[in-house]
């Protein structure tokens, strides 16, 4: 979180005040130390040249020289103020992180406020079908498709859906991160209640999943695996994006079949 630091006037008008004040200690005292020394008017000293050394700092200076006196109480206070000055810096600083801990702490706890109220979705396949198509050139194409997707809002608030993007994987190994190759967007008078009894169902007639000639009987008889997975997209109250990843196992019974749901972690991601 960016923290912005805005001085006042005051602080600004100080730290001027400061400057000046060592600017003048430095002139003061460089004056003072090259003054030279008292001399009788000597007509013949006037004729030659004599050089001014300058002459050492002394402790006499503070009682003999008033301007000594009065500059060394200056550096005193500026030491004060200096030391003032730096103890405010460190307070402000010390504050500074006080705020920045609280704002995080205020985020925190708005971000779970709102994730409490956003929508909790359910979603199901179902009807899984198997057909054959033919192409231009004569060649039979064996797939199967999954008929409808149903959806359930068990959550608080509503949720306004954007599309549905699906992938799937028949035989083989089940890939390390879900590749979705069909995208199925919804109509937008679509909403998603907060009621667990009103089902939502998208038609996914276009989806056809090839599959090898013998596919149909190996996925029935369990010889081969068949995955589906998609990726659910919607926005919540606050108009936000968010993604629910989904994922499901065919299985086959005496008679009927079904889905079990695969917990793999990078399937069921949620933003």
């Amino acid at each position: 979180m960016l923290i912005k630091i805005k001085f006042r006037f005051s602080e600004v008008f100080f730290g001027m005040m400061l400057a000046i004040a060592i600017l003048a200690i430095g002139l003061v005292l460089g004056a003072s130390r090259h003054q030279p020394p008292d001399t009788e008017t000597n007509p013949k000293a006037e004729q030659t040249q004599t050089t001014n050394k300058p002459q050492p700092f002394t402790i006499e200076w503070l009682t003999d020289d008033p301007i000594a006196f009065f500059t060394a109480i200056l550096c005193l206070i500026v030491a004060v103020q200096a030391g003032l000055f730096v103890w405010q810096l460190i307070y402000m600083n010390r504050g500074l992180r006080d705020a920045k801990v609280s704002a995080d702490a205020a985020l925190l706890s708005a971000r779970a406020a709102i994730a409490i109220e956003l929508p909790i979705i359910r979603a199901v396949p179902e009807k899984l079908g198997f057909g054959v198509s033919q192409k231009t050139d004569g060649s039979q194409v064996h797939y199967c498709s999954i008929d409808t997707m149903a959806f359930s809002n068990l959550g608080r608030t509503k949720a306004f859906p954007i599309d549905l993007r699906c992938g799937w994987t028949v035989g083989g190994e089940f890939p390390a991160i879900p590749i979705y190759r069909f995208t199925k967007e919804f109509m937008t008078n679509v909403i998603f209640e907060p009621d667990q009894k009103v089902i939502e169902k998208l038609r996914l007639i276009e989806l056809e999943i090839e599959i090898p000639a013998d596919g149909y009987d190996r996925i029935r008889d369990g010889t081969i695996n068949f995955w589906f997975y998609c990726c659910f997209a919607y926005l919540d109250f606050m108009q936000d994006r968010h993604e629910i990843g989904f994922c499901w196992q065919r299985y086959e019974t005496f008679g009927a079949g079904g889905f079990w749901v695969d917990p793999t972690s990078s399937y069921n991601r949620k933003t």
